[in-house]
């Protein structure tokens, strides 16, 4: 069975080395696609770490 670890908007933005503002700012825009989005009006967007990584490089 696969344990697979997405990434929290934060780690997203530690790793890109930007503000959570522009995470969500590229998601708005669709230059960053989340996995998911978790339930509620707040819930967290979680990302594919194959997919941050491509964005920092």
């Amino acid at each position: 069975m696969s344990n697979v670890r997405f990434m929290t908007t934060r780690e997203v933005a530690d790793a890109l080395q930007t503000t959570t503002r522009e995470v969500a700012r590229r998601v708005e825009r669709g230059d960053l696609v989340p996995v998911t989005k978790l339930p509620g009006l707040r819930g967290a967007f979680l990302f594919d770490p194959k997919v941050v990584e491509e964005q920092s490089a």
